[in-house]
């Protein structure tokens, strides 16, 4: 071989191989995202780099806790929680790779609301943009859900279409909206292909919408607008057998202070640090510490902040069908 030939050679396989570093030292390494906390970082930088303003700070510390519905199978919920802001990232059980994790960001104090999911590639697709609730956004949401229902849609009459009641709920930025229509054929749903009543039909229809979503829908109190179907109106189980006698002395974490109805006015929520026995009592928390629960007083706790440490008097009441746990003699640790 020549000189000239094997120099030219030696050029081009040196080119060859820079080219080959520098495309190896740009190409990034895939991210696989391993559980629920970094899925929710990523969430949270998605919302810094689009939105900037009145979104999580930073330099939050969050706390976690397993809110996983009692015996569902196959998927776990983690919550997140930091000052006002609560992050609910629920995903299924499956190989990491093969994760989707849905994250919902939410503040109680002002009602900045997102929602979106994140692949295990750290892919964002979002869902519901950043943005802050309101009775009136709530309200179109309510209204559009009747207007696309099929009960409506098959021979509902748009004109007769009226809101005649907002109700304002315990849950945070929650209302329920109760709704008249008139269509033109009694019956619920599609009913193409059967037998019709030509007969104006009223009807009332009860909406209920948490945080920007459709929670609950019904017609007339007979028909379920989200499954579709007829409202059970069987017969309850028969009555439960009433709680043993118990109570506890809980110190407690406050991650959440709720205003409720009836006769317990306030909810609470708090994580239970340890659990003492009452003399005499069954203890219901004492395999629960560590866990978050709610409770319900009629203590007034206008003035408990969260993130306070208490200690309380914690007692379940009711029976198998219906429970509730009650916190009484509230005090700051």
């Amino acid at each position: 071989m020549s000189k000239g030939k094997l120099f030219l050679t030696t050029i081009i396989l040196s080119i060859a191989i820079l080219v080959t570093i520098l495309l190896a030292g740009c190409t990034s390494q895939p991210i696989e995202l391993q559980n629920a906390s970094e899925a929710r970082d990523v969430a949270l930088s998605y919302l810094d780099d689009q939105y900037t303003e009145n979104v999580p700070a930073k330099d939050l510390i969050w706390q976690e806790y397993v809110t996983t519905p009692e015996g569902l199978i196959g998927s776990e919920t983690r919550e997140f929680v930091s000052d006002d802001w609560k992050v609910t990232v629920s995903y299924p059980v499956v190989l990491p790779e093969n994760t989707v994790y849905d994250v919902i960001v939410f503040s109680s104090e002002v009602g900045w609301h997102w929602k979106g999911n994140v692949k295990a590639d750290g892919t964002v697709t979002e869902l519901n943009g950043f943005k802050q609730l309101t009775k009136e956004e709530s309200q179109n949401i309510a209204l559009e859900f009747v207007k696309n229902s099929p009960t409506f849609v098959f021979d509902g009459i748009e004109e007769t279409l009226k809101l005649s009641e907002s109700i304002e709920v315990s849950i945070p930025y929650t209302w329920t909206f109760v709704l008249h229509f008139e269509s033109a054929h009694a019956g619920y749903g599609y009913r193409t292909g059967t037998m019709l009543a030509e007969v104006i039909t009223p009807h009332v229809v009860s909406v209920t919408v948490e945080h920007g979503e459709i929670k609950y829908a019904s017609m007339d109190d007979k028909w379920d607008m989200m499954q579709q179907k007829e409202i059970d109106a069987s017969p309850g189980p028969p009555s439960g057998v009433q709680a043993a006698p118990n109570d506890s002395i809980v110190t407690a974490n406050v991650i959440d202070i709720i205003t409720a109805t009836g006769n317990f006015p306030w909810e609470l929520v708090i994580e239970i640090q340890n659990s003492e026995d009452v003399p005499g009592f069954g203890n219901f928390t004492k395999e629960r510490v560590g866990e978050t629960i709610s409770v319900r007083t009629q203590e007034d706790i206008s003035q408990l902040e969260k993130g306070r440490i208490i200690t309380a008097h914690v007692r379940l009441q009711g029976d198998e069908w219906t429970r509730v746990l009650i916190a009484t003699d509230i005090k700051l640790r």
